[in-house]
């Protein structure tokens, strides 16, 4: 089994954001889906994706899966976002995109890491793309290190999207790369 994993993490400076762990996350059902609160942040999880909100600010950003292809051939398409979400240990929440695809998200102590696991092997020498939609009222740009910095007109930070990271079958991790 292999996951592709992408960080979505807020980057708000607050006293919460050290606190916060996996065990002080909340998922309550909400009439759109399913809602993930820690001290540091709030997540909405729907059959269109997620919206991502740093704790006490009203920015909220959301990502939205297109598909994910590998080799050029669909894996997932976008009608399978059609999948409401569950809710699974540990606060985390799922969507089953496919039999043979799980999109995870995990709580973190200062933001949510996003998974992707295939139940087949990926062919071999393909290139994995997962496409999807980011919406923020800030612009995307490269982020310090690695990933996607959401930032204000004055170009400070608000919340980040890091780099992917490949885990094949046998746990060696590969690195990926965020093209905004």
């Amino acid at each position: 089994m292999s996951a592709l994993r992408l960080v979505l993490a807020g980057i708000v400076v607050l006293v919460a954001v050290d606190r916060a762990s996996a065990q002080d996350a909340q998922v309550t059902a909400t009439a759109r889906g399913l809602e993930l609160r820690t001290e540091a942040y709030r997540a909405e999880f729907t059959n269109q994706g997620l919206e991502f909100s740093p704790a006490n600010t009203n920015e909220l950003f959301s990502f939205r899966l297109h598909r994910i292809e590998a080799g050029g051939t669909a894996l997932v398409g976008a009608s399978n976002r059609s999948q409401e979400p569950e809710s699974i240990d540990g606060g985390a929440v799922r969507y089953s995109l496919t039999p043979e695809t799980t999109e995870i998200y995990e709580p973190r102590p200062n933001g949510i890491e996003q998974l992707f696991r295939f139940a087949q092997p990926l062919p071999a020498g393909a290139d994995l793309r997962i496409i999807g939609r980011f919406t923020s009222k800030h612009r995307p740009i490269r982020a310090r290190g690695a990933g996607a910095a959401f930032a204000t007109e004055d170009g400070i930070a608000v919340t980040t999207y890091g780099e992917p990271t490949l885990i094949d079958s046998n746990g060696r991790a590969i690195s990926g790369r965020l093209e905004l």
